[in-house]
């Protein structure tokens, strides 16, 4: 099972309307369980995004990776993210 809690923000006004800018931040737990061992993922999600029309995004961001936390030596990773969702 795995945990998000998200949040989008608009730089303009309240809501998210069509050709505008925002912010897109989430953070994720991600249990696993390996060789009878336990062990979590923490992954940090920041994007400026824009809605190319009502329901089409466009994000550039990073995000930053935390595994194996129980662990003395935790893994760090970082990654860049160009994303664009297209309904179809």
């Amino acid at each position: 099972m795995r945990y998000r809690i998200g949040a989008e923000i608009p730089f303009k006004g309240h809501t998210l309307e069509a050709k505008e800018f925002y912010l897109r931040a989430n953070t994720e737990l991600i249990p696993s369980i390996l060789s009878n061992k336990s062990n979590y993922e923490q992954r940090l999600f920041f994007a400026i995004c824009k809605l190319v029309d009502e329901s089409d995004p466009v994000e550039l961001g990073a995000d930053y990776r935390v595994s194996n936390l129980l662990n003395p030596y935790p893994q760090h990773q970082f990654w860049l993210n160009m994303n664009w969702a297209i309904n179809l």
